[in-house]
């Protein structure tokens, strides 16, 4: 087999293994409860280590190759301080926090629309008009169910 196929199926492989990886680990987050037992967390953080461990491995191969692919965003090291806390505390607690208990998820959409406002104001005052503008948006969609002054 020619060396350029050999080494296409092993960065494949390798995406295919990392992909395997962070999808456990994800989903077994998101299937138990705000505590976890240990035996469980256990696995989960080893499945996050290793999707880090891989994410790294391809973006060193990339860089090697002049390839802008696989970024090493500042998430990565929050996310390996993240599991390696979940893998101590799964060598040395009765129960586990589950790391989602401080995750913040939001809709896209509330991360959409203030950008889309953004690009509608003046680039001195944008700021000022996006909080503005959410708020308008905001205090429109809540009509006068709370808050507002009677109008009659």
């Amino acid at each position: 087999m020619h060396a350029c196929c050999m080494s296409c199926n092993l960065f494949a492989a390798i995406e295919a293994e990392s992909i395997i990886a962070i999808n456990a680990c994800i989903s077994a987050l998101y299937h138990e409860g705000i505590f976890i037992k240990p035996e469980k967390a256990g696995v989960i953080a080893n499945n996050g280590l290793k999707f880090l461990r891989l994410y790294a491995k391809l973006a060193k191969m990339c860089f090697k190759k002049r390839m802008k692919r696989f970024p090493l965003a500042p998430k990565g090291h929050y996310l390996h301080h993240q599991f390696l806390t979940l893998l101590h505390q799964s060598q040395t607690c009765t129960w586990c926090e589950n790391l989602l208990l401080y995750g913040v998820q939001m809709e896209e959409d509330y991360i959409g629309k203030p950008s889309r406002l953004a690009r509608r104001v003046s680039s001195k005052t944008t700021s000022l008009r996006v909080i503005e503008r959410t708020f308008l948006a905001i205090r429109t969609a809540l009509g006068t169910s709370w808050g507002d002054e009677s109008s009659d």
